[in-house]
């Protein structure tokens, strides 16, 4: 869905690869026609021919290569920003209960740092494995017709690199959620010391949120080493299996050329491609490892968009509520708020504890009284408004404002005609009329 606007681009860049990839595939050709012909007959004109042909070439897959790194590039920014737009507005449309079992450090958390990581996989891992795939099955089919028993050799030995691949890939994906999940909570804790700056130095907390802080990026931490040494170790271990191979390669095609059944200039050739060959798998078990790394982050940020939203917004044929006089009816309502525990300290998420706030509540408010709810912290008060509000669904009866069910009629309407002053002051990052202006 995401990569739909953008197909023509990315099959641009994708043929672009391609073509730039095909034509280093060529070079060794030249080199074996370098050794076995133009050398070997003393030919000064079809050198000439070729040097000037290498060099056209070159400049061909130079630009290229440029326009491919600018449509890449340009898709990865493109993605990025429909990303995050789409994780906003799908935030702007979940209830507010949603809110009320997650935090705003962990939210941004996943908008900002697991995007990025996102961004950064596709513009410079995914679409190369266009690349290196060509490069690799090229490389496969052109080194087979020059001497088939030789590619024998390394198709025994080039199994090894993608075991090697798959046993660190899984390692790295479960170490990279870890990571993003570290970093998540300690900007839980960074968003609610700041916001509470003025509640932390009266109590002298500063030392204790250091070390709040300091605790969850610690965790991030850990699990990033961890992710560091099994990326450290994979493209080593396949640079290995790859060495392995030239080494072999040289003993057996060395031989073939004793034997008069290789020229030398083949064996060049060969060698050349043995190279194109390792470096792809080289190239994919490290594109593999940041491919699991964009994976545990992906995880995080698809999971909120399968969040469900608002059941409130889902029906657009709902009609509006028109203009309203204030005749306020509850009618039997009883809520009960579905509270979650917090897992930032390591308590189980998504235990449903089902905790009464209102039964059967029946009033009406006429339009022009002036109605107070009274009562002590946690009677309701708040959670009547809320309700009015249509910002939380009653379990039970039912809720009219001038005989309009407001279950009817679209939310959005209804709190438009509904002015509200909340009991914590909210500023919002823009000019004092704009905060005037707000509501």
């Amino acid at each position: 869905m995401l990569l739909h606007p953008y197909r023509w681009w990315l099959l641009a860049a994708g043929v672009l690869l391609v073509i730039t990839s095909s034509l280093w595939l060529f070079f060794p050709l030249v080199i074996r026609t370098l050794l076995n012909t133009i050398i070997g007959q003393h030919n000064e004109r079809l050198l000439n021919i070729v040097v000037l042909v290498l060099i056209v070439v070159f400049i061909i897959q130079a630009a290229l290569s440029a326009l491919q790194g600018y449509l890449i590039a340009s898709l990865g920014e493109r993605l990025t920003f429909d990303l995050r737009t789409m994780l906003f507005r799908h935030l702007q449309r979940l209830p507010l209960s949603f809110f009320d079992s997650r935090r705003s450090g962990e939210l941004m958390s996943r908008v900002t740092n697991d995007v990025t990581v996102l961004q950064t996989s596709l513009t410079n891992n995914i679409l190369p494995i266009v690349s290196q795939v060509v490069t690799l099955i090229g490389s496969i089919v052109i080194a087979t017709l020059i001497n088939w028993r030789i590619m024998l050799v390394i198709l025994i030995v080039g199994p090894l690199a993608g075991l090697a691949t798959s046993y660190f890939g899984r390692r790295i994906r479960l170490r990279t959620r870890g990571v993003q999940e570290g970093l998540g909570e300690a900007g839980v804790v960074l968003e609610e010391t700041l916001t509470a700056q003025r509640v932390v130095k009266a109590f002298a907390r500063e030392d204790y949120e250091q070390e709040r802080f300091t605790t969850r990026l610690r965790k991030s931490l850990l699990e990033a080493l961890r992710r560091a040494r099994a990326q450290s170790l994979l493209g080593p271990v396949n640079e290995l299996i790859g060495f392995a191979a030239f080494v072999i390669v040289l003993w057996v095609g060395g031989r073939e050329v004793l034997a008069g059944r290789l020229s030398v200039g083949d064996l060049v050739a060969f060698i050349f491609y043995l190279f194109m060959l390792v470096e792809p798998l080289i190239g994919l078990s490290n594109l593999y490892s940041q491919i699991q790394t964009a994976l545990g982050a992906s995880e995080r940020v698809f999971e909120l968009l399968d969040e469900p939203v608002d059941v409130s917004l889902l029906d657009a044929s709902t009609p509006e509520l028109p203009p309203i006089a204030g005749d306020v009816a509850f009618e039997q309502v009883s809520f009960s708020y579905p509270i979650a525990l917090s897992n930032a300290d390591n308590i189980p998420v998504d235990v449903p504890l089902d905790y009464p706030v209102l039964r059967d509540v029946t009033f009406e408010a006429l339009p022009g009284q002036v109605v107070a709810l009274v009562g002590p912290s946690g009677a309701g008060k708040t959670t009547t408004l809320n309700l009015l509000m249509r910002l939380y669904e009653i379990n039970t009866g039912t809720i009219r404002v001038d005989g309009f069910d407001i279950r009817a009629v679209q939310p959005q309407s209804l709190r438009a005609q509904i002015a509200i002053v909340p009991q914590e002051p909210t500023l919002f990052g823009d000019s004092i009329a704009e905060n005037i202006r707000y509501g």
